[in-house]
């Protein structure tokens, strides 16, 4: 079974690196305000979860889901091939 691939960025991306569109969000942790669950029905953020951890995407497509580490991450997944 072939893995999705894993894109890095040092910034948020203008376009997704998979489907081009311009719909890329950043992804907020921790419990989440009332703005925040506001923000996300306007599909201006998404919303990761409480628990925070070293392997978690800063950056959502939602147009197509794909999810964008920041590049400082890298170094964290073994095993890449090397998208960005």
């Amino acid at each position: 079974m072939q893995e999705d691939p894993q894109y890095f960025a040092k910034r948020k991306p203008i376009k997704c690196p998979h489907c081009k569109s311009k719909t890329v969000v950043p992804i907020i942790y921790g419990l989440p305000t009332l703005e925040a669950f506001e923000n996300e029905k306007k599909g201006k953020l998404v919303l990761g979860g409480c628990v925070v951890g070293p392997f978690d995407p800063a950056w959502q497509c939602t147009s197509c889901g794909t999810q964008i580490y920041k590049e400082e991450r890298r170094s964290l997944f073994e095993g890449n091939d090397g998208n960005t």
